[in-house]
């Protein structure tokens, strides 16, 4: 081929890459399904395609997720600072290659608890907010990160195939009527928790924010864990692990394939569209002037 020939190509082409790139980017999506009365399952299908949440995945393996904390500001808790904890967390993706199961996740901080009905204490990771939105402003695509309080990360995921289905449950930690300052402030009132599956970059945005733990009240304990996102998890080259599927013993309902994701964000297409269309009239420029020459 030409140099001249290669100024031909069609400007069709050209729009097929830009609008394949906008779909492989890497985005913040508000999640349909809640957290409602300390229990949640969320089916990602409804909100994004199979190939959009095999593209989450940071090159490190993680998911992020951001959580809304809906709490009564009662008790020890206040406007300023509210928190639960985290009982457990299970996401289940079924491809065509099997089912797979991850329960590996985190937070930024944990707290001894004793759970209703047991006599013993033990250490559990915990989420930090404030009642209404945060001073955050917009994240990546103009998602509305400020209405979310903190990350949770789940690690070590990696599957194979087309995506069928993708289902993560949230169980929060059931404190009780204990009276002392943690099982007060880190229980959970019933209300509804809204959830997003977050790009590395807002989660990195949403953990460094440390909404609602600088004002936990006084006799409120808890432990610094180590944080759930980094700057290594933002790297855009993500690499995807294949690994042999293992049965599940998640409890849940396998859902029909969902319908295709959402259009990628308006303002990155109409960036990408008006790109390309630059482009295309540099290149006419170009094969014009060469085109004189030859003759």
């Amino acid at each position: 081929m030409t140099p001249i020939q290669r100024l031909r190509t069609p400007l069709s082409s050209l729009l097929l890459l830009a609008f394949s790139l906008a779909a492989q980017a890497q985005v913040s999506v508000r999640l349909s399904d809640t957290v409602s009365k300390g229990i949640g399952v969320a089916n990602l299908l409804k909100d994004l395609s199979g190939a959009q949440l095999q593209n989450q995945i940071s090159s490190t393996g993680k998911l992020f997720f951001g959580m809304d904390i809906n709490e009564n500001a009662s008790g020890n808790e206040s406007a300023k600072s509210i928190g639960v904890a985290l009982k457990g967390v299970r996401l289940t993706v079924t491809t065509t290659t099997g089912t797979y199961t991850f329960s590996n996740f985190s937070t930024s901080s944990s707290a001894m608890l004793q759970e209703a009905g047991s006599t013993k204490s033990g250490a559990y990771y915990t989420l930090f907010g404030q009642i209404g939105s945060s001073q955050l402003t917009s994240g990546s695509s103009g998602f509305d990160l400020g209405a979310y309080d903190d990350v949770l990360s789940l690690s070590g995921v990696a599957f194979s195939g087309d995506v069928l289905s993708a289902q993560m449950s949230v169980t929060l930690l059931n404190t009780g009527n204990s009276t002392d300052p943690n099982s007060t402030f880190f229980d959970f009132s019933g209300g509804f928790e809204d959830l997003a599956l977050l790009s590395p970059v807002d989660a990195l945005k949403l953990e460094n924010a440390n909404i609602g733990v600088s004002d936990a009240p006084a006799g409120v304990t808890f432990a610094s864990e180590p944080v759930v996102v980094s700057s290594q998890d933002t790297s855009t080259a993500t690499t995807i692990k294949t690994i042999e599927p293992t049965p599940t013993t998640a409890n849940v309902e396998t859902p029909p394939p969902a319908p295709a994701a959402p259009a990628p964000s308006l303002m990155l297409l109409l960036f990408l569209v008006v790109l390309v269309i630059g482009c295309e009239i540099q290149r006419k420029s170009i094969l014009k002037k060469s085109l004189d020459i030859q003759k």
